[in-house]
């Protein structure tokens, strides 16, 4: 990844042309409920520490489609869906922040003439899909102006290195540009310890990072 693609790139990649994901120990399954419009919607909670983070996925409950996920106050909302290789993908994809658009994508494929294995996994994607990232051994947040217990999450994407410093950070979104700078600085400063694939050295990767901004 060049340091100078733009922010808005890693998120693209993550949303389309489909999202991925999969519940895990930290999550706890609160209800299944199905709307009147055909939708079955997961509610769960995502634990990390003391946080207790809300979310819901919601499924077409006919076909299966993947019509929307909410992670905390971010949203991902997919429509118009087409087929392609034996699966189904959103032509229209949303990022929502509580109640504000920041993203869409309208997305179509078009295969030509490429080699039968192209959609296919990389065998070197394969080799380290249990590849081990490292919790940060480091995370200073911004301190508390004020009583106020609003908070403002600023949400970054950067490069954790192979030697666990963090590189290249960029803002997700616009919404609050006066924090920008103040949340690089402090992501600049997070340290994670190395990963590794198949127990040796592994290289770098690309996660998200949320600075938490309470009181401002």
């Amino acid at each position: 990844m060049e340091g100078t693609s733009p922010g808005f790139l890693p998120t693209i990649s993550q949303i389309a042309p489909a999202w991925a994901g999969h519940f895990d120990h930290e999550d706890i399954i609160k209800s299944i409920t199905e709307t009147s419009d055909g939708k079955r919607c997961i509610q769960f909670v995502t634990v990390f520490g003391d946080r207790r983070q809300q979310n819901e996925v919601c499924l077409h409950a006919s076909n299966g489609w993947l019509e929307s996920v909410r992670i905390g106050d971010k949203t991902i909302r997919n429509s118009n869906f087409f087929s392609f290789n034996n699966a189904s993908l959103p032509g229209h994809v949303e990022q929502w922040v509580g109640d504000t658009i920041v993203m869409a994508i309208d997305q179509t494929i078009v295969p030509k003439e490429y080699a039968p294995d192209f959609f296919g996994t990389p065998r070197v994607f394969k080799s380290c899909s249990v590849m081990t990232k490292r919790s940060p051994i480091d995370v200073p947040q911004p301190a508390q102006q004020n009583p106020s217990t609003n908070v403002l999450d600023i949400e970054l994407n950067g490069v954790v290195t192979f030697d666990g410093r963090v590189t290249n950070l960029k803002p997700l979104n616009n919404l609050y540009p006066e924090l920008h700078r103040e949340a690089i600085d402090l992501v600049s400063k997070w340290t994670f310890a190395p990963g590794t694939c198949d127990g040796k050295p592994g290289g770098e990767w690309v996660p998200e990072f949320v600075v938490h901004f309470k009181g401002r």
